[in-house]
């Protein structure tokens, strides 16, 4: 019912469920058919063009799944890292003008940046490494945590 293209071809399907179990049957109905009908959805929700994303990381990871779990989740890490950097890259040829007391705020911050090394790992999440100190950076949430190392 799920995917079915058509009303009718639903009802059809809806028809066997109630035959089935009438339960089930007043259970889908108060589920809103919109919210998981195709046929009855407001708008495209992309369920024939797009893929799955699970599917895409499985294909990619295909090797890794013979590793043990930790250098298993290293691979993982590393993955998205390398993906959400890539999708930042693409993203920082788009220029916008910022105005003047941000562009200021950017110009005093440039010097102190520019000795730092900066890893990405979330569109929010950076690793911050400035001389002998390591931070991991929360943009969203606005915080910054030290790293310690023993």
């Amino acid at each position: 019912m799920t995917k079915s293209y058509s009303k009718s071809e639903f009802h059809m399907l809806m028809k066997k469920v109630e035959v089935a179990d009438m339960r089930v049957k007043k259970y889908l109905e108060l589920a809103s058919y919109e919210k998981w009908a195709r046929s009855y959805a407001t708008v495209h929700r992309g369920w024939i063009l797009t893929s799955n994303i699970a599917e895409s990381i499985n294909g990619v990871l295909v090797s890794a799944r013979e590793l043990p779990i930790y250098d298993f989740l290293e691979e993982v890490r590393i993955l998205f890292a390398k993906w959400n950097c890539a999708n930042r890259q693409e993203a920082s040829y788009t220029f916008t003008t910022l105005i003047g007391k941000f562009n200021h705020i950017l110009s005093e911050n440039e010097p102190l940046c520019t000795r730092m090394a900066v890893v990405p790992a979330t569109k929010y999440v950076y690793t911050v490494r400035d001389k002998q100190k390591h931070f991991i950076v929360c943009i969203k949430e606005k915080s910054a945590h030290a790293m310690l190392f023993k």
